[in-house]
């Protein structure tokens, strides 16, 4: 990439962050369409995130930051404005940097997940789904998970009291879904998936068991360092279907590109930002 003073600048921060893949595909994708901005990480702590955002607010060439773990939920409250993505999930992957240095969070994490999903099984209206995780990337799959039409949602998580209130947030958006919680042990699932980080460190066990599971189930994770978790292993060994978590970020690609403020020649996107503040 030939980077220039007028290239614009997007910043990737986690803790830690070398298992991120967002940089080579985001930059990959801006080469592919002829963008000038470059994504670069930026290894944040969380008790430095409010002091890291309060100096980013003046860096002019900043487009925005593309945000994960463990910072999905906590940025939330340093943003000026949230778009309907990111207040329904109660989490942000994406923050926008206006001109006069204001913060627009918005999330395309489910978009991206249920998308790769479809990618797999076709339409997912209808199926039943064991969700392990309750923190900002299960939030978001959560809500989109609703939002396509599944008719079950059970929910798996260390705190019990979050994975309850997550349940209770998605019933009340979507009366429709029967929203619960449950136990490591899924069964009579169309569809079982890792949104927790187990599975990110070597030596992780598998998330939840998967001995019960139905020959047609489809298992899948959003983990993408390694692609291959102990979980998706352990599922293809039993000769499940599974899905990997790089598909989650392929789709969403375009969407983040639209909405930093990018023009993408190719065809717009969607949904994707149309530059109001909401």
């Amino acid at each position: 990439m030939d980077i220039s003073g007028h290239t614009r600048v997007v910043c990737i921060i986690a803790d830690p962050i070398g298992h991120v893949k967002t940089p080579e595909h985001m930059n990959g994708f801006f080469r592919d369409h002829g963008i000038d901005a470059v994504v670069v990480p930026a290894h944040v702590a969380p008790q430095d995130l409010a002091a890291v955002l309060q100096g980013l607010r003046r860096i002019h060439s900043l487009a925005g930051l593309i945000v994960t773990v463990p910072h999905k939920i906590d940025i939330l409250a340093l943003c000026d404005h949230h778009e309907e993505s990111a207040r329904i999930a109660g989490a942000t992957n994406v923050v926008r940097r206006t001109p006069e240095g204001l913060w627009v969070a918005a999330n395309f994490d489910g978009m991206g997940f249920v998308q790769s999903l479809v990618d797999r099984v076709g339409p997912i209206q209808g199926k039943s789904v064991y969700m392990a995780g309750a923190g900002g990337v299960a939030r978001a799959i959560a809500f989109s998970l609703a939002d396509a039409g599944i008719s079950r949602l059970a929910i798996h998580n260390r705190s019990e009291a979050k994975a309850a209130e997550l349940a209770r947030a998605v019933q009340r958006q979507y009366p429709g879904v029967a929203a619960g919680t449950t136990g490591t042990h899924p069964t009579d699932f169309d569809i079982a998936l890792n949104a927790t980080t187990v599975g990110l460190k070597p030596g992780d066990a598998e998330p939840f068991f998967i001995d019960g599971l139905r020959s047609d189930c489809l298992v899948a994770d959003v983990i993408m360092q390694p692609l291959m978790t102990p979980l998706l292993a352990a599922a293809r060994k039993r000769g499940l279907r599974i899905c990997m978590g790089d598909g989650m970020l392929k789709h969403q690609l375009r969407a983040f590109a639209e909405f930093l403020g990018f023009t993408v020649t190719d065809g717009a996107l969607a949904g994707a930002a149309d530059g109001v503040i909401r």
